[in-house]
């Protein structure tokens, strides 16, 4: 019975994975990683304990015992518009769908380990209708490899250091002027700790620095692109056996990205100021481990946005807003399948400057990740 009814869950979920692919704006961070993540609105940085783990919190794969590798496709849908002067002007980018590959190994008998990730965690693509002047067209895509080394201090502290390298792509359109080019050279490096301090409590922390990527297409053209630096904090609580229960504070260092200019020998080709702020977020989650291979999950969250009221960049509409989400998992003809959805609504914004409005937005995603033991 619990295996027909996860298989018909997997097909309820799996279906709107086909079918949903109208979307609507486009993001610049993208957060989700696997669907386990998703569920919990990816409240997990201490207590995460699947292969998702290399990229949320490389040093909880400490605690997992041999080799395990993980797929996950995620797609996304949003909705962004402004309203001008009586008239409501749409964003007709469709936000792109996201692939992850996660491997942990962490040998039977050692307290050294490693994990793997490649995902994709920033994205965009923005398309506002003409009837919004001045704004650049911007389709954008950071994949991103992560290989960290773990090593398990002791049965109760675990640690992780790890390299990323990047590859970036992006085409920004103003009028007549275009560019189209890619960086596949750009690195940057984070450092994540587990600590079990006591039998039902975790902490968890993982620093990851910026990018920095110098695209250049073939009219020698380029476009200088910062990430932002995260700091992730996190406490998880096991209440008995059956659920655990999360609270993270997330930030980024969105400040230093002060524009996404076009240039050639020196000049500037497309002009597109930016001026972001940092941004912070709180998620909280809850873990119910409903049957031996039955799990559900539960998130919410809150998180401000980078872009600044009196000096919105319509290119990267972010908004604060709330997430829900809830997700459910389990082990199937002998593999482990998640399955996860997430619902994003940001608040009415009224924004000054240049694109002064009344900016609105929301979003979807779902999420299918299946993973194997080996």
């Amino acid at each position: 019975m619990r295996r027909n009814w996860l298989l018909h869950a997997g097909a309820g979920v799996c279906l709107p994975l086909l079918w949903s692919m109208q979307a609507g704006a486009a993001g610049f961070a993208n957060a989700d990683f696997s669907a386990a993540g998703v569920g919990v609105g990816n409240a997990n940085v201490a207590g995460i304990a699947d292969p998702s783990a290399a990229s949320y919190n490389p040093s909880a794969a400490a605690w997992m015992d041999g080799f395990q590798l993980e797929g996950v496709v995620m797609n996304k849908s949003r909705n962004t518009s402004v309203r001008r002067g009586g008239f409501v002007i749409p964003n007709f980018g469709g936000t792109p769908d996201a692939r992850s590959i996660h491997m942990t190994w962490m040998p039977h008998s050692s307290n050294f380990g490693m994990t793997a990730a490649f995902t994709t965690p920033f994205l965009a693509n923005s398309q506002w209708s003409p009837a919004l002047p001045g704004v650049s067209a911007l389709s954008l895509k950071g994949r991103r490899l992560s290989v960290d080394l773990v090593y398990a201090i002791s049965s109760t502290l675990a640690v992780s250091h790890g390299v990323d390298w990047y590859w970036f792509k992006a085409s920004m359109d103003r009028g007549a002027s275009t560019f189209s080019g890619e960086d596949k050279a750009s690195f940057g490096a984070h450092i994540g700790v587990n600590w079990k301090f006591s039998p039902f409590w975790h902490a968890g922390f993982l620093l990851r620095s910026g990018a920095k990527a110098s695209m250049k297409d073939n009219l020698n053209q380029s476009l200088a692109l910062e990430t932002p630096d995260e700091v992730k904090l996190g406490l998880s609580h096991d209440v008995g056996d059956a659920v655990r229960l999360e609270l993270d504070a997330d930030w980024s260092r969105w400040s230093k990205l002060k524009s996404m200019d076009v240039t050639k020998a020196g000049a500037v080709v497309q002009s597109s100021p930016v001026d972001l702020q940092d941004s912070f977020a709180i998620k909280s989650s809850a873990t119910w481990y409903w049957r031996p291979n039955t799990t559900l999950r539960f998130g919410y969250g809150y998180e401000t946005a980078a872009n600044k009221k009196a000096a919105l960049q319509p290119m990267i509409a972010d908004l604060p807003g709330h997430r829900l989400s809830m997700g459910v998992g389990g082990r199937v003809m002998e593999v482990h399948m998640d399955l996860a959805y997430a619902y994003q609504f940001r608040t009415k914004t009224q924004a000054g400057g240049a694109f002064a409005g009344e900016y609105r937005d929301r979003d979807q995603t779902f999420a299918l990740s299946i993973s194997y033991d080996f």
